[in-house]
């Protein structure tokens, strides 16, 4: 999440099948000395994993959690482990159909599922930063809720894009 001269990555969800059900973890980072303990945990989730599902991970999370585990001496193996990116297959699909191919509109259009009052992703930094500053937590739930919400839907959208034809046109004919 970019904030001032740069990339700083604050908080860390990560949806897993385990023991039969869906267990979702989240890594917040409350002040920035924290955050070789952000990235062990991050190592930690990948250690054992055979697949990555993200939606626009391999251009941004990936290379954001690679440039911390560099930066602290780590090695997790995410770039090794097979990667799908939901957000390819849905632009093929959807572009030029939909509006555009962001995560909420993808759960909106295949899914049927609207968020209401949900904290846009621009402002987590913000949230963030607040919190550092003052303690204020408010909005920075409202950030931990979104990132819920989006590991969430991303499961959704993957049930849904599995039922997608694959001989369907790919975008509207002009």
């Amino acid at each position: 999440l970019c904030g001032g001269v740069g990339l700083k990555v604050f908080l860390l969800g990560v949806l897993r099948w385990h023991d039969q059900s869906w267990l979702l973890r989240q890594y917040l980072l409350t002040s920035p000395a924290g955050e070789s303990a952000l990235v062990d945990a991050w190592v930690s989730e990948c250690a054992g994993a055979a697949h990555l599902v993200s939606y626009h991970g391999k251009r941004f999370d990936i290379p954001a959690m690679g440039t911390l585990e560099t930066l602290h001496g780590r090695q997790s193996g995410a770039s090794t482990l097979g990667h799908w990116d939901l957000l390819y297959p849905v632009r093929r699909a959807f572009r030029g159909i939909w509006p555009d191919c962001r995560l909420t509109t993808a759960e909106r259009m295949l899914v049927g599922r609207e968020r209401a009052s949900d904290l846009p992703g621009s402002e987590a930094p913000r949230a963030w930063r607040e919190f550092l500053r003052n303690g204020d937590t408010r909005d920075l739930v409202r950030v931990m809720q979104h990132n819920r919400a989006d590991l969430e839907a991303l499961l959704r959208v993957l049930k849904a894009m599995l039922q997608v034809d694959a001989s369907a046109p790919c975008a509207r004919p002009r």
